[in-house]
């Protein structure tokens, strides 16, 4: 098993990828609650729930939060993932990002 620091990894294009990644994972819970049978999930607001309360400053936080767990699942997909799969890089992020929607979401 080969495991990449940060270092060998394009860590600008890991944050870039990472931010961007997470900021279209909030608009669309916030967007889902446009869609017939589906319900909107504010994730910065589920952050602000189990980390601050209700300080005016706490939604801000929550979604500072997601947005780093972003950037630390890309680094996860980029030092361990990448290097030790068979696959082209577009089928591992897709396979990497099926498995998350599936275990995290």
């Amino acid at each position: 098993m080969d495991v990449h620091s940060w270092r060998n990894v394009d860590f600008a294009g890991v944050v870039f990828a990472g931010l961007a990644a997470g900021y279209v994972m909030a608009l669309a819970g916030i967007w889902a609650g446009k869609v017939p049978g589906l319900v909107a999930i504010d994730i910065a607001d589920y952050g602000r729930g189990y980390m601050i309360s209700d300080r005016p400053s706490a939604w801000i936080i929550g979604l500072v939060s997601h947005l780093a767990n972003s950037v630390l699942l890309v680094f996860a997909w980029a030092a361990v993932v990448l290097p030790n799969i068979a696959l082209p890089r577009l089928a591992s992020s897709v396979l990497w990002g099926e498995i998350l929607a599936l275990t995290l979401a």
